[in-house]
Parts: structure tokens; C-alpha cells; sequence
């Protein structure tokens, strides 16, 4: 099987009519580790530890036989409906929730159901053995030294590989200056990405950082601790014609996957939202 134990929950979403496949989709995409279906098509429900029913909220009659099939799992119900619905309410048993569309704002609506069903999964993912995991993904960002950092505001985005250095529970990366600076001195979110070539499961390495971004210059603390640890002496420094800014990515939440996990029976994909400071150091 091509994932370890419970470590990621696979979802069904059945929607009743062609015109629901496209926010089944968008719902699915989110939350990952998906599989589309309509109410007609054979169905594998063991595979599954959850079901999505998006359908038209006067058709929902028709969902009651997939529905018991997946009696006791986690059932979520995304009825579609006018705004002249609301108030009107789906018949449910107590294992299901709705979490409702409204055809005036369904793609708007399907990202809002697919992130929230995301962030409850990313929420309940702690590391099962923290020491471990902190261990190992400090290990492998010491082993390395080239990410790629993803900026952007509205529209407009970037991603830029820069070299880097851990430091304090932080990312820290030089740079003369460019475009990116636009997007951070906009927006203060920023994610960083570290991996190495895909040769298959078993050696499957990545990290992805995402948190609070700022701009430090020469003379502030943290500023001079980096250039010690790079190497770069205050003289340096000082002879250069322009000025070398310092990136300081501060992650709030951190995901890697790591395929040797396997043979310590630990999932692939870990999400972490602990002290920084034990991996980033």
C-alpha cells in the first residue's frame, strides 16, 4: 500500500448530478486523498474513512442508501441551495454534519468547505514521537542548504530558490533585493520549501514551512548572529557597494514527509505547530 497504517484519511465524495462534479471536485482537491463518484457508480466503501455528499439540497432523499453504507464514519453533507433556501434544514443523523453551498457563491463556497475539512485533518495530525520527528527534520534542513521561498499579494506571486540557514526557530536567507520584497513588505505570510528529488516512497524528503516573514539590516542583533554562522565577517559587510538583506522566515506550522518513516512505523506526512526552536537550531 502506497501509505502506512492511518497516518492520511481517505475520502469519497458522491455528488448526484454532473453539474455538483465541479465543487466535489474543488472540495476534494483540498482536502486530499480523494475519490470522486455519483450516486450510480459501484462503489468500494471500505477503502474510505469518510464520505462527502455534495447534491442539490431536494435531492438529498436520493443519497440515503450511500449514506448507510457509511453509517458510523465521518459523514459531511454539503447541500446545494439558493439563498432562498436558507433556514430550511437537511434531515441528518447524529454521525453527520452539513456544511451547506449556495449556487450564487459555489466555487467561493466549495474552497471554504474543502480548506475548513482541511485544517480540522491538519489539526489532529501531531507528531506521534516528537523528540523523533524534531530529530529527524532538523537533521535533514542541516543537511542541506537551498529552498525554494514563496511570496505573493492578491495575484501576484513568486517563488524564488535562495540559500539558507536555520537559526532560533527561524529561516533566515540573504538577498540584494528583488520583486519578492514587494510581495513581503505587502504581505508578512510567506512558506518555504526544502526537498530533494522524488526516487520513490521509500526516500521521499520535503518540508514545507509556512509563517510570519520580515526584513532585517546590518547592525541588528539577529543580523550579525547569521552572518557569523555563513561565515561572513562585519567587513565583509561594510566594503559592499549595496546593502545585503537578510530574509527572516518565522514558521508557525511545519509539514514534512519523510519516506523511511515507514520502517519505524511513524506516518509519512507529519504536520507540526510546536516550539520551533527544537528543530530550527
Amino acid at each position: 500500500s502506497f501509505f502506512v497504517k492511518e497516518d492520511i484519511m481517505n475520502t469519497l465524495i458522491v455528488y448526484d448530478r454532473e453539474k455538483n462534479h465541479g465543487p466535489a471536485v474543488i472540495i476534494g482537491s483540498i482536502v486530499s486523498m480523494s475519490a470522486y463518484a455519483g450516486l450510480k457508480d459501484e462503489i468500494n466503501d471500505k477503502a474510505y474513512g469518510r464520505l462527502i455528499v455534495v447534491a442539490d439540497k431536494d435531492n438529498f432523499k436520493e443519497t440515503a442508501k450511500i449514506r448507510n453504507r457509511f453509517a458510523g464514519k465521518n459523514i459531511v453533507l454539503c447541500p446545494v441551495q439558493t439563498e432562498a433556501d436558507e433556514g430550511t434544514n437537511v434531515e441528518i443523523r447524529a454521525d453527520e454534519r452539513v456544511m451547506p453551498l449556495k449556487k450564487e457563491s459555489l466555487t467561493d463556497d466549495a474552497v471554504a468547505v474543502g480548506e475548513c475539512l482541511a485544517d480540522e485533518a491538519d489539526a489532529t495530525k501531531i507528531p506521534p514521537r516528537e523528540e523523533r520527528f524534531c530529530e529527524v527534520v532538523g537533521q535533514f534542513l542541516r543537511t542541506h542548504d537551498t529552498g525554494v521561498l514563496a511570496t505573493g499579494e492578491e495575484n501576484k506571486m513568486r517563488a524564488t530558490p535562495i540559500e539558507y540557514v536555520i537559526y532560533d526557530g527561524a529561516f533566515y536567507c540573504f538577498s540584494e533585493g528583488g520583486h519578492k520584497f514587494s510581495y513581503m513588505w505587502k504581505n508578512k505570510r510567506a512558506s518555504f520549501a526544502v526537498n530533494d528529488p522524488f526516487k520513490g516512497l521509500p526516500t521521499l524528503a520535503g518540508v514545507q514551512a509556512t509563517g510570519r516573514v520580515g526584513i532585517l539590516l546590518p547592525g541588528q542583533e539577529v543580523y550579525e548572529k547569521v552572518c557569523a554562522l555563513k561565515g561572513i565577517s562585519a567587513q565583509t559587510i561594510e566594503k559592499m557597494p549595496v546593502v545585503l538583506h537578510l530574509i527572516e522566515l518565522r514558521p508557525d506550522q511545519l509539514t514534512f514527509l519523510w519516506g523511511p518513516f515507514i520502517k519505524e512505523g511513524l506516518p509519512v506526512k507529519q504536520i507540526y505547530v510546536g516550539d520551533m526552536k527544537k528543530i530550527l537550531k
